[in-house]
């Protein structure tokens, strides 16, 4: 019973934390978080060319989150599960944020502006800049339905136990 109490106070924290995503509202603790992992993803793939080495950010958001999500539903935890899967579409709204910012370039970069955007260089090698707000707006929503689809399977999981 405890269990469950505690799964529930997760469930609505991750609801209220989804609510306030959609709004707009930045969650610095759990964006560094992520930054960690997204700077991960390019120390993963620098070895495989400049393309793969700088896409290897967002695949590092994507990548990590999985990777849990797998060990969980192994394990046949599914809430555990369900909660990565919604740190997943977490991540794939950032990740649509950071694409949409393309050209505009105003969100902050970590090593500044001489880094180098990385969805810049992806889209105008690929030849897709100019539909950087409507491919990071898609990404953004499939980030939100990632997240509701979690939270659902999450509170069936707490339900079917």
């Amino acid at each position: 019973m405890f269990t469950k109490i505690l799964k529930s106070l997760l469930l609505l924290l991750l609801i209220v934390l989804s609510y306030k995503i959609y709004g707009g509202e930045n969650f610095y603790l759990l964006q560094n978080a992520n930054l960690t992992f997204h700077e991960a993803g390019h120390t993963l793939l620098m070895f495989f060319g400049n393309f793969l080495h700088v896409l290897g950010g967002s695949f590092g958001q994507i990548f990590f989150p999985v990777i849990f999500a797998f060990y969980f539903i192994t394990r046949q935890d599914y809430f555990s599960f369900s909660v990565m899967i919604w740190w997943l579409g977490e991540n794939i709204t950032e990740i649509g944020i950071y694409m949409a910012d393309a050209r505009i370039q105003i969100l902050p970069l970590l090593g500044g502006d001489k880094s180098g955007h990385d969805w810049t260089f992806l889209f105008t090698k690929t030849g897709l800049l100019s539909y950087d707000v409507v491919i990071g707006n898609f990404t953004w929503w499939i980030g939100i339905i990632v997240m509701i689809l979690s939270m659902a399977y999450g509170g069936y999981s707490i339900l079917k136990k």
